[in-house]
């Protein structure tokens, strides 16, 4: 759960390639607001910005180990 009535939802697909395929969803109370995929290596990590929130945005980093 995240502020503002937001989810934040995280599904893993698979490996392929040595790298992670995760699918990233953003909810808005029922309504999906962002979605995409994202592949990572082994150990790895990544920052996704979201929605904006009070004076900024909300910034997610996401690491990878498998």
């Amino acid at each position: 759960t995240l502020p503002g009535n937001r989810r934040l939802q995280i599904t893993y697909q698979g490996v392929d390639n040595q790298r992670v395929e995760l699918l990233l969803k953003m909810f808005k109370n029922s309504s999906s607001v962002f979605e995409t995929n994202i592949r990572l290596n082994n150990r790895s990590s990544i920052i996704v910005g979201g929605p904006r929130y009070e004076k900024g945005y909300l910034l997610f980093n996401l690491y990878s180990a498998f």
